[in-house]
């Protein structure tokens, strides 16, 4: 929730991501509003300072990816699980219920891209 109190973020999820050191690290994957004029780089940026802010440095919360757009399910819930284990190279299941499929490669081209995940 303390993600979404930035104002130029339309949607987010954070996943964990496996860390050999702490087990798991959380991963923010953040859609930008439409219109934002600010470079990337300084959103994510001004999200991981808001975050470290609000929630403290317990949170641990480091990395901010900005992503097109999110899988949801028709109630308009994120499919975390899936993407979670997709990041992590487990096999996943994407799920009956996702409004559009076609998110989950475009999502993984993105990540795999941003260095997050390897192909």
């Amino acid at each position: 929730q303390a993600i979404l109190e930035h104002p130029d973020l339309a949607d987010c999820a954070v996943v964990g991501l496996e860390d050999s050191l702490k087990g798991h690290v959380p991963l923010g994957l953040c859609v930008l509003k439409s219109g934002v004029t600010k470079p990337e780089d300084t959103v994510l940026e001004e999200v991981v300072a808001m975050v470290r802010k609000t929630v403290g440095p317990v949170a641990a919360f480091k990395k901010a990816i900005a992503v097109k757009r999110l899988p949801k399910t028709r109630s308009g819930k994120i499919a975390r699980s899936s993407i979670a284990k997709m990041i992590n190279g487990k096999p996943y299941k994407i799920p009956a219920t996702v409004e559009d499929v076609s998110v989950f490669p475009e999502l993984k081209e993105t990540l795999t891209e941003k260095g997050v995940m390897s192909a």
